[in-house]
């Protein structure tokens, strides 16, 4: 843009600082457990609750893969506080996290690990299409009756 000059090239300099590259959160898991700590702590403040989580739920959110990185972990620890009784159990979880089965470093069957992945791409692209199937079926590629068997066959 800059070459077009559509853009101005002092502001992009000013903008255009040090380039510091950050790993996804799945490959830092040291830093789930304070994070998770932290945004507990800060969300109860906020809200003024007490909430503890289970210490199943702190394995589950360890394990989990995270694929939103922080953002997404700020908003379910959130949702956790607001939303949640004083206790987290792992049942109080979003589904996506509690059946997280493919987090770790686990191998299981690829028939469960391909059920598994594609029971998410249907959820994510229902929830992209605001749960419109013919949408959603676009976007997977497939047709809207293969679409509503699936969604059968993972109970959606």
């Amino acid at each position: 843009m800059v070459k077009e000059g559509t853009f101005r090239k002092d502001l992009y300099y000013r903008l255009v600082g040090v380039t510091i590259y950050l790993p996804p959160l799945r490959d830092r898991r040291e830093d789930i457990a304070p994070l998770v700590d932290f945004y507990l702590e800060k969300y109860c403040r906020e809200h003024n609750r007490q909430v503890e989580l289970s210490e199943e739920v702190k394995k589950k959110l360890s394990r989990y893969s995270w694929p939103g990185n922080v953002r997404e972990l700020m908003h379910v620890v959130e949702s956790l506080v607001v939303l949640g009784p004083k206790m987290i159990l792992p049942e109080h979880l979003p589904r996506e996290i509690s059946e997280d089965r493919f987090s770790s470093d686990e191998v299981v069957p690829l028939r469960d690990a391909v059920r598994e992945v594609e029971r998410r791409y249907i959820r994510r692209a229902l929830e992209r299409t605001g749960y419109n199937k013919t949408r959603a079926a676009r976007l997977l590629g497939i047709s809207v009756n293969t679409l509503k068997a699936k969604m059968r066959k993972y109970g959606m």
